[in-house]
């Protein structure tokens, strides 16, 4: 069972409520899967998105506890090399999973 109260703590110390307003909005295609996942290994969002039998995996790192990006930055990795985007380059890391995911089948 879940000790709330940790809980509670664990948010408050990582400043859940903050980002919620500052994480922005993003649009994914029609085709593609997401599957969204509990905040694990330090991220404060995780997700994968997928089409057909690609994959993109998606962290967004608030607080540098991955990694070094002088502030706030997504991390996408298709199975080759990860890379990185500010908070606010929504454009950019959109358009690296539209790349791996819509290029040659």
């Amino acid at each position: 069972m879940i000790n709330i109260s940790k809980r509670f703590e664990v948010e408050a110390q990582e400043d859940w409520l903050y980002w919620i307003e500052r994480i922005p909005e993003l649009k994914f295609r029609a085709t593609w899967k997401v599957k969204i996942m509990p905040p694990v290994f330090g991220a404060l969002v995780r997700f994968t998105v997928t089409k057909g039998r690609r994959i993109v995996s998606v962290y967004l790192d608030v607080h540098e506890a991955l990694g070094y990006f002088e502030g706030p930055y997504w991390e996408a990795y298709n199975g080759d090399e990860p890379e990185r985007f500010a908070l606010e380059d929504t454009k950019g890391l959109l358009g690296y999973i539209t790349k791996y995911l819509e290029e040659a089948k």
